[in-house]
């Protein structure tokens, strides 16, 4: 398999250890799409520093995907991260951000542990606004 996807609560981690193909794009994005279909909060993270650059159409493809979905994408997706050290997938990603801006906080960085720290940081964010709504509600 040429990514391993593991987890730490609502943060899904998808490490790449060979260039990405499409077929593989499409895992993912069937994946985040199930993900939106439960309608729960959740983060993930992309760790493609052992990896290249995905064919081109699948930047077509998260364009279409965000624009079909920004609305659930804002409701639940928290934060993305993206980790990599090549160059020319960073800008790639930059021109697809450029055709559909985020609906959620990300980042794009070469460290994993900053990329981490990321996510964290607007998770439990999202957890402390939970527990206020529901303070709120007892009122």
């Amino acid at each position: 398999m040429p990514y391993t996807l593991s987890n730490e609560g609502i943060i899904l981690i998808f490490k790449f250890n060979k260039e990405m193909t499409e077929k593989d794009f499409n895992e993912l994005l069937s994946i985040f799409n199930k993900c939106l279909i439960r309608q729960k909060p959740f983060a993930f993270i992309v760790d493609a520093s052992e990896s290249t650059l995905a064919p081109f159409t699948c930047a077509i493809k998260l364009v279409s995907w965000m624009k079909n979905n920004k609305s659930n994408i804002k409701k639940y997706l928290i934060a993305s991260c993206l980790i990599t050290n090549y160059t020319k997938l960073i800008e790639i990603i930059k021109w697809v951000f450029k055709q559909q801006p985020p609906s959620s906080p990300n980042i794009i960085t070469k460290n994993l542990e900053e990329g981490r720290g990321y996510i964290f940081k607007h998770v439990n964010n999202n957890e402390d606004e939970d527990e206020d709504e529901d303070d709120d509600e007892d009122d």
